[in-house]
């Protein structure tokens, strides 16, 4: 059964707080540098003045700018996407910290090269300008801290990760490909399906992005299990989110789907139960949160604990490197 292709953007996020006007933070595009080791640009937001009793510390969010066409296209949504009131703008404003949103392309030709959402097939592109974007965006941030550090910003090594809907399964699914070089991840709106700490269950093999079976195959690194027990994760979900990406051709194979299915349930809420179980039996430093009368958006009950999240872990790490 071939399913429609779905384009998940970012709907209705509410912010806590006013968008930041143009005079609130400097934003620049930042051209494709390959020689530096990233084939696409990127935006960084830089704050007016810095944080209030905080170290600098810069918030990623991975674009969610559609099937388009044109890289142009893309750079447009994006910045849309930075000047916005998404988790990325709404973190990074509230806390007065720079924000890092790259320029992924995804094309109508290869829709199902769902780089936005860092999918199998992003992560097995060979020799192509979108070959492991993870590692793209690692370099982008290392740009961005370089670029920071000459205009007398010192930022942190460790970043925060953000996203809602697509990019909140992008922060998940890197969460497992580079946790230690991550300070803390928001993951919003992740269709009841969080990637699985295991590499197998019930005697089903877990390749990634289900879980961890391959990820040495694929990226040349183990799992870095112990990092990312430690990592501090919040990962939440509507009580009446139904933007189901398990049933898009886009998102995930038949395999995975019926391998999801099978192992979790097919109704969302069925399968989300299910996925914390797993979880919390692996013990991570991961809090759950459940929202009821909200579907696939945020509201202000959401971004106020997303913010006093990343403001805690913020607050944590300056605290153990003072020690």
């Amino acid at each position: 059964m071939t399913r429609r292709l779905v384009a998940v953007f970012l709907l209705c996020l509410s912010a806590a707080t006013a968008s930041a006007d143009d005079a609130a933070y400097t934003l620049e595009l930042i051209d494709a540098r390959p020689e530096s080791g990233f084939n696409y640009p990127y935006y960084l937001r830089v704050p007016a003045r810095g944080p209030d009793g905080l170290p600098n510390v810069l918030v990623v969010e991975s674009n969610n700018s559609g099937v388009q066409d044109e890289l142009q296209q893309h750079i447009e949504a994006t910045r849309a996407q930075v000047t916005g009131n998404g988790l990325g703008p709404l973190v990074a404003g509230s806390l007065d910290q720079p924000l890092l949103v790259p320029v992924f392309p995804r094309s109508r030709e290869h829709w199902q090269v769902y780089t936005h959402a860092l999918d199998r097939d992003t992560l097995l592109l060979q020799g192509e300008a979108a070959e492991r974007l993870d590692l793209q965006l690692l370099r982008m941030v290392a740009h961005a801290r370089e670029r920071l550090a000459a205009d007398g910003i010192a930022v942190q090594e460790k970043f925060v990760l953000v996203g809602f809907s697509a990019s909140g399964t992008f922060a998940n699914r890197f969460a497992f490909l580079h946790p230690e070089r991550l300070l803390a991840v928001v993951s919003g709106a992740v269709n009841a399906f969080p990637m699985l700490p295991l590499d197998s269950m019930d005697d089903s093999a877990l390749p990634f992005p289900l879980g961890t079976a391959d990820i040495q195959t694929l990226t040349g690194r183990s799992f870095q299990r112990a990092s990312w027990r430690g990592l501090p994760q919040l990962i939440f979900m509507g009580a009446e989110d139904d933007n189901d990406a398990l049933q898009y051709d886009d998102a995930y194979s038949d395999a995975e789907r019926e391998t999801v299915f099978a192992l979790l349930g097919e109704p969302m809420a069925e399968r989300w139960s299910a996925a914390q179980r797993v979880y919390l039996k692996a013990g991570p430093n991961v809090t759950f949160a459940t929202y009821g009368q909200v579907g696939h958006w945020t509201d202000r009950r959401i971004n106020r604990d997303v913010v006093n999240f990343v403001r805690t872990e913020i607050e944590r790490a300056a605290a153990k490197q003072g020690q």
